[in-house]
């Protein structure tokens, strides 16, 4: 599977590789390639879920500051009322 997709990007390296080495050894170096690569891309993904958690929390403080505001208005209009 592996020298099919490489023989249509290239088809004379793709031979000239798998003449070299074989497919297993073709694929234990991609798999090494993959395991290199995979603590960049967790270090990535969980930045991106840190950035998505902080604006969460900050839209929650927004929103939560909005209500306290709204029941503070509403509490000394009807304080105003009473007194009146």
């Amino acid at each position: 599977r592996i020298s099919k997709s490489v023989s249509k990007a290239s088809p004379h390296t793709a031979e000239r590789i798998m003449q070299m080495v074989g497919e297993g050894e073709v694929t234990v170096v991609l798999l090494l390639l993959a395991a290199a690569a995979l603590p960049a891309l967790l270090y990535v993904r969980r930045r991106q879920e840190q950035q998505f958690e902080a604006k969460l929390q900050s839209m929650r403080s927004k929103q939560a500051e909005a209500k306290l505001q709204a029941v503070e208005e509403k509490v000394a209009a009807v304080e105003a009322s009473a007194a009146s």
